[in-house]
């Protein structure tokens, strides 16, 4: 696996309602909250570099009105006095929140905009599920010089592949 590691703070079932919140209402506040118990945990990671984000579909942008993975990138590395910087782009505009799990792990794929040559990166989302989308944004990251790639979302939520 591409992704060296991945910290999350809570169960996705236990925030849903403030996240989707915070998403589709933009409620920032809640996410200055929710970030609050994750911070600590990313303090002792190995040097870190530069905090990028999981690229949102353009969609979801126009629908929301903002991006929300870059607000989030941008809100921890103030919080941890770190660079950050948006390197990654969508190689296609794929929306995962439909899509089943086979989908999901087959797509989507990401291209890294920067030489990231010995750096060590943290990789921000607001929710894992499969983390293929983390895993393929470490890949793109790694394949443009990243050292290490550290992961951190505010929730994550193991998908259950479903037996027919």
């Amino acid at each position: 696996m591409d992704l060296d590691s991945h910290i999350w703070a809570y169960d996705y079932q236990e925030i849903k309602q403030l996240l989707i919140n915070a998403k589709y209402k933009q409620e920032f506040a809640k996410y200055r909250r929710l970030i609050k118990p994750l911070v600590p945990r990313l303090v002792n990671l190995d040097d870190i570099d530069l905090v990028v984000c999981v690229p949102t579909s353009q969609m979801h942008i126009r629908e929301r009105g903002f991006d929300h993975s870059q607000y989030l990138g941008r809100l921890i590395a103030k919080k941890l006095s770190l660079k950050f910087n948006s390197v990654l782009e969508q190689a296609h505009d794929f929306v995962q929140v439909s899509s089943d799990i086979k989908t999901r792990q087959r797509l989507p794929r990401y291209i890294c905009t920067k030489n990231l040559s010995n750096s060590n990166i943290l990789l921000i989302d607001d929710v894992a599920t499969t983390k293929t989308s983390l895993i393929r944004c470490a890949q793109a990251l790694k394949k443009s010089g990243a050292n290490r790639v550290d992961s951190a979302t505010i929730a994550y939520q193991a998908m259950k592949i479903k037996n027919h």
